[in-house]
């Protein structure tokens, strides 16, 4: 059932749902109040309030509707508990979320399955000193030949002073191997590991939102624990502002270490002067190469391939 109420005498609106599909349940109940704008037209008040709960634990029933949205098999299990109050970007919200076993396999392509995701998250952003934090784990997430083994994300603070971490890790199927080399050894699943640490804060008007900090660390590693390093970023300064047209992401200067090249990066901007006209924008970059020996940077990555010779090579680019 779905209930739609703005009463003449009430300047609020509500909505309510309440859905059973074959055992899955989903509720939801949202209060609006209003007041007219200076166009007439209404407008949402701070002291909106909504939540949410969803209880599919029985995604596979759902299987005759799967062909009416293009998919072939669907099941697993989800829930989501969650209430919060505000508009953006002043709001609050906390819940929790649940998913296990799910996969979706469409008519055509292969599908996607996700082993388990848990959430909870608790953020309140009506005021700079408010509290934040949040944290998400995925584990076995598969679509084609690459896995997501397993990734965390984690989230403290307050809104204008608050630390984030992720981790990831990666693993890609080896290609199939052709039948003149079934008697060698089977190739090995590529590994890859990603781990990313930034801290900053929020600030808002009524006209703009901006977030301003660095990322602390960022490393990425190749092959079993704990791998080889193929890439490590030095701490960069990063800030993003956004208002009714506009946005722009500037990076601040770092050096960035690439399978033992290193590149320097002086400043790096993706401004929007009107994301609606021009969802592309414009890029700039100021970067230059450190000097350094092509066939011996090749050689320690691939010692069996006989590399050698003496080019140099070095450089800078403006974009």
């Amino acid at each position: 059932t779905l209930q739609w109420q703005s009463p003449r005498n009430r300047r609020v609106m509500s909505l309510n749902l309440d859905l059973d599909a074959a055992g899955n349940l989903a509720k939801a109940q949202v209060q609006l109040p209003w007041q007219a704008g200076a166009s007439g037209l209404p407008q949402g008040s701070a002291s909106a309030q909504w939540q949410a709960q969803v209880n599919a634990t029985a995604l596979q029933a759902l299987q005759p509707l799967a062909s009416l949205v293009g998919a072939r098999q669907v099941n697993g299990s989800m829930t989501l508990n969650t209430q919060g109050q505000g508009l953006w970007p002043r709001v609050s919200s906390e819940g929790q979320a649940r998913v296990s076993g799910l996969r979706w396999v469409p008519k055509q392509g292969e599908g996607v399955s996700v082993g388990s995701l848990q959430a909870d998250w608790g953020l309140d952003m009506r005021a700079p000193t408010s509290p934040m934090k949040a944290q998400v784990q995925i584990s076995q997430v598969r679509a084609a030949s690459v896995e997501l083994m397993d990734a965390s994300v984690r989230l403290h603070g307050s809104v204008q002073s608050h630390q984030g971490e992720a981790q990831a890790t990666l693993t890609r199927q080896p290609p199939a191997q052709p039948a003149a080399a079934e008697g060698t050894a089977p190739l090995k699943p590529e590994r890859l590991r990603l781990d990313l640490a930034l801290q900053g804060g929020l600030s808002w008007t009524d006209a703009a939102h901006a977030w301003q900090g660095r990322i602390q660390d960022l490393a990425v590693h190749l092959g079993e624990a704990p791998g080889r390093e193929v890439a490590r970023l030095q701490p960069m300064p990063v800030q993003w502002r956004q208002d009714a047209r506009t946005e722009g992401v500037t990076l601040g200067s770092t050096r960035l270490n690439l399978m033992g090249a290193v590149l320097h990066l002086r400043q790096g901007a993706w401004t929007w002067a009107d994301r609606q006209r021009d969802p592309v924008g414009v890029a700039e970059m100021d970067l230059d190469l450190e000097e350094f020996n092509l066939p011996q940077l090749l050689a320690r990555w691939q010692p069996q391939a006989g590399w050698g010779g003496d080019l140099i090579l070095q450089g800078d680019m403006k974009l």
